[in-house]
């Protein structure tokens, strides 16, 4: 037995779940993630930054930032350099900067013509970058 609280009972969602009807509950979660955007509809990759400082961390995510913005096209969108939610891991301190289009081919081809400019960055104070093709974790 699952209980559960919440202030929308009569929420559509909640209503697929009593009725014990996964195909309704799907389609409902696969409407909702197509009208806001999300994947499986659009397709993320994830610049991901770690050095001793944040302010280190996030220079260098900012002038990736600056590349990535020069190269863009109208389906990839670049959203600014933030710290990651698990800022601190390991004595490092984590950034990251969200790339996301509503095409696979769009984003793979993007990445390839930034890759090697940002491999050209000058990295601050021993900076470590890698690129997460639909991470699973933000």
């Amino acid at each position: 037995m699952v209980v559960f609280q919440t202030h929308y009972p009569h929420h559509e969602l909640y209503q697929y779940l009593i009725k014990h009807d996964f195909s309704g509950f799907a389609n409902f979660l696969l409407k909702e993630r197509k009208i806001l955007g999300l994947p499986p509809y659009t397709y993320y990759a994830l610049f991901r930054a770690s050095g001793k400082t944040l302010d280190n961390v996030m220079e260098f995510l900012n002038r990736g930032f600056e590349i990535m913005q020069q190269h863009k096209s109208s389906d990839i969108n670049v959203f600014n350099p933030v710290p990651s939610v698990m800022q601190r891991l390991k004595n490092k301190e984590r950034g990251q900067l969200l790339l996301s289009s509503s095409s696979r081919n769009n984003l793979h081809d993007y990445i390839a013509t930034v890759l090697p400019l940002l491999g050209n960055l000058k990295h601050i104070h021993d900076i470590v970058w890698s690129i997460d093709i639909d991470p699973t974790d933000m």
